[in-house]
């Protein structure tokens, strides 16, 4: 018997949310998901388990993975995908089902939380596949004012041995995922400056924060990613991040 299995990857505040069945004997999650039912789409089937499951209502957005499993019997397959879903609304709490008897919302680095199956499966995951990238080809390229706040040479505000190599900064008017004005590093000018005329580059996503990054040069500079990576791993290291570029 072939069976057609379905999983949402749910991200909220740079974590994902797993699920614990409460019929297992172990202490392992896996992803909020189930089964297609016959005449379903994958993309319905979906909607309506991530609903039975957490009470959430989602869009799923991008099929972002697929998967494998055989029982021990050979008797039994499930083929199943992973789309990255979008909670629609304000609702941020989790409504278990009979089915489970508990949640979390684990970093991209807490794989040792899954089940065997999705152990493998989230460890090699690309998180660089996510729908949450899908405006980065409107955002990379823009021509941007930057107003620098840390300029090079300055210590952060709340941890003073930490310099500021380049000018840090951000942009009046567009408004980043912790709410405030979107932050970005100024690559490139290598003197204290106020604000500066410059072009996004690619884009810094921390999956363990709120908070992206956007790397801002003069115009008509290049970097590589090697080369950005390193600029900005005195503060970037500290979190679990993924650079985007053209």
């Amino acid at each position: 018997m072939i069976e057609i299995g379905i999983k949402g990857l749910i991200i909220k505040d740079g974590k994902f949310l797993v699920m614990h069945k409460q019929k297992v004997t172990h202490d392992k999650y896996e992803l909020p998901g189930g089964r297609v039912q016959f005449g379903e789409t994958v993309e319905d089937a979906l909607k309506r388990e991530i609903f039975e499951e957490t009470g959430f209502e989602v869009t799923p957005r991008k099929m972002v993975d697929s998967w494998n499993y055989v029982d021990e019997t050979n008797q039994h397959q499930i083929v199943g995908v992973i789309y990255y879903c979008e909670i629609l609304g304000e609702k941020t709490e989790v409504v278990l089902s009979e089915e489970h008897d508990r949640y979390k919302w684990l970093s991209s680095n807490e794989y040792d939380e899954l089940n065997v199956l999705f152990y493998n499966q989230m460890k090699n995951f690309d998180w660089s596949s996510v729908g949450l990238y899908q405006n980065s080809n409107q955002i990379i390229g823009m021509d941007v004012k930057v107003k620098i706040d840390r300029p090079l040479g300055t210590a952060h505000p709340k941890y003073p041995d930490m310099i500021y190599p380049v000018n840090y900064g951000y942009i009046e008017g567009i408004i980043g995922g912790d709410g405030d004005e979107q932050d970005i590093y100024l690559l490139g000018v290598n003197k204290p400056v106020d604000e500066c005329k410059g072009k996004v580059i690619a884009i810094v996503y921390r999956i363990d924060d709120n908070e992206d990054k956007w790397i801002v040069t003069p115009k008509d500079m290049k970097f590589s990613k090697e080369e950005i990576l390193e600029i900005i791993s005195f503060q970037e290291k500290y979190y679990e991040s993924i650079l985007i570029m053209d």
